[in-house]
């Protein structure tokens, strides 16, 4: 979705009117082309919306380039990170600075449920069942990249894996709205 509208808006950003009269035309043909209903419009779409995908992307594509650094316990660069090492370093090279220890980061943003998660979400883990002691990022499709100690390495791993299931804890939206 956020990829058609995306394309949406450039293909009415690139729409070039003859003159200033038919500048209201051009745009209902475009709209009407393409079936985007006016709300859509690039005016109409907040800007802090849009930066808010932005950053999500952003933060994805930058977690996505540290597969398969090594896990290292107490990491924080890209020589090596632990899970709560990668979360930080991930987000604070977007702007966003967040503690460093995943029992703190729990703390922050705004609660999620978890049939409410979005992209950039952080979701938290228990091995004790109850105190934290693990984090990951929602990438969508019931996936969370994260900095595995089980496989060593920044990786993927399924939400509904039996441990993930087991030893949930709770999730933070730490992108603004």
């Amino acid at each position: 979705m956020v990829t058609s509208l995306m394309l949406s808006m450039t293909t009415m950003a690139n729409a070039s009117p003859v003159n200033s009269d038919s500048q209201n035309q051009n745009v209902t043909q475009v709209t009407e082309e393409k079936h985007i209903p006016s709300y859509m419009k690039p005016n109409s779409i907040p800007k802090e919306y849009l930066m808010k995908i932005e950053t999500t992307n952003n933060i994805l594509d930058m977690a996505q380039q540290f597969m398969g650094v090594p896990y290292v316990w107490g990491g924080s660069s890209p020589n090596g990170f632990d899970c709560s090492g990668f979360v930080q370093y991930v987000y604070r090279n977007n702007g966003i600075n967040l503690s460093r220890t995943a029992d703190y980061q729990a703390l922050e943003g705004e609660p999620v449920d978890k049939e409410d998660l979005q992209p950039g979400d952080l979701i938290f883990f228990a091995g004790d069942y109850v105190n934290v002691s693990h984090v990951g990022i929602y990438v969508g499709d019931g996936k969370m990249i994260h900095a595995s100690s089980s496989k060593g390495q920044i990786a993927y791993d399924d939400l509904s894996n039996s441990y993930r299931v087991a030893h949930y804890h709770s999730a933070r939206r730490v992108i603004a709205k």
